[in-house]
């Protein structure tokens, strides 16, 4: 047998393996579907995880001018109970003056935020921002303070669709988190 032949064998051989990994993924995320009365499958939707979410939503927020249709499991109809997970924190450490966005927009999609902690270095007017539309003004927040909206079921805010969630400073260092959803409809 010939080198070429021998690379073409492993080569093909690559594939192989790759499309049986590709087909057991598919084959672990649709369950058979069960029949319905009139013995007709019944459509059944694919688990989402936390990580394909996650993948899903990374990717319409890295490009909103994608599809105006939801990719893969984000199609169901029932949206807001695929997305019971978690909220996602995130930690920020910003001292630009002006408009710093905490959570970019993702098209076709809203922020909930259901807790917020900043912690604030210098006196300041802090605003917490919807987009261009201000949540929360707290003007001349004290040096040394913070601010703390606990964990709630409920969100304290839901922004409007495609917007960030910005916080504006108008002087020093502010770190903090904030947990928050992207919902959809």
């Amino acid at each position: 047998m010939k080198q070429s032949d021998t690379d073409a064998l492993l080569d093909l051989a690559a594939i192989t393996c790759g499309l049986a990994a590709l087909a057991s993924v598919f084959a672990r995320r649709a369950p058979p579907a069960p029949a319905t009365p009139s013995g007709a499958p019944a459509p059944v939707e694919a688990p989402v995880s936390d990580l394909e979410l996650a993948m899903a939503l990374a990717t319409r927020g890295a490009n909103p001018s994608g599809p105006a249709e939801p990719l893969g499991p984000l199609a169901s109809p029932s949206m807001q109970e695929a997305l019971s997970y978690d909220p996602v924190q995130v930690s920020f450490d910003i001292s630009a003056t002006g408009d710093n966005v905490i959570v970019p927009a993702a098209f076709g999609y809203r922020i909930a935020v259901y807790e917020v902690s900043i912690w604030n270095t210098v006196q300041q007017d802090i605003s917490i921002k919807n987009g261009s539309t201000v949540l929360k003004a707290l003007p001349g927040f004290p040096a040394q303070a913070g601010y703390v909206l606990t964990l709630n079921q409920a969100p304290h805010w839901k922004l409007d669709y495609n917007q960030p969630f910005i916080i504006n400073l108008s002087a020093g260092r502010l770190t903090g988190f904030l947990k928050y959803r992207m919902l959809e409809f």
